[in-house]
């Protein structure tokens, strides 16, 4: 019960940054086998149907954010809608998602601690191939978003000093 009372809450808060923003966004529910049917060019719907929710991120930068009802989870619309608000400020820039997921990487790894939850999602996003890890072109819009998602929930700690730092890549570009 309490799951699904912070998923609902979770998907109006975004449903609101959506109408406070004048973003040209929306955030949809359906279920797995709903997903399974959606017949799209390049879009793989029944690997999208295992998921918790996906973004339909449109060039002119309007999105769909859609939420899987058969697999809850609490961070799946702000994740998804960081993806938005990625694409409308950073654009298809791929240095700078790298650049800024490097430093995001660099961050977490002097944090010590309980870090494997993050290192296991992010570990979705490349593979190794003779010892060395391969990322994926999507890491570094990936490792913002779920490093994101790791803060509101609590299992990385929030270090204003190491924002200003992003901010000043950000920049420097």
């Amino acid at each position: 019960q309490a799951l699904s009372e912070a998923t609902i809450k979770a998907k109006e808060t975004v449903k609101r940054f959506i109408k406070e923003g004048d973003l040209q966004g929306k955030v949809t529910e359906m279920t797995s086998e709903e997903i399974s049917n959606i017949k799209e060019k390049d879009f793989d719907s029944k690997e999208a149907s295992k998921q918790f929710g996906f973004i339909r991120q449109n060039v002119d930068g309007s999105f769909e954010i859609v939420l899987n009802k058969d697999k809850p989870m609490v961070g799946t619309a702000a994740h998804e809608f960081m993806h938005a608000v990625l694409f409308k400020t950073l654009g298809n820039n791929q240095k700078l998602q790298d650049n800024l997921g490097n430093a995001l990487i660099d961050y977490v790894s002097k944090l010590g601690g309980e870090t494997s939850i993050l290192g296991r999602r992010l570990a979705a996003y490349g593979k190794y191939n003779n010892g060395v890890f391969q990322r994926d072109k999507n890491f570094g819009e990936e490792t913002i978003t779920i490093m994101s998602e790791e803060i509101i929930n609590g299992n990385l700690k929030f270090n204003e000093n190491f924002f200003t730092k992003i901010g000043d890549i950000v920049r420097r570009f």
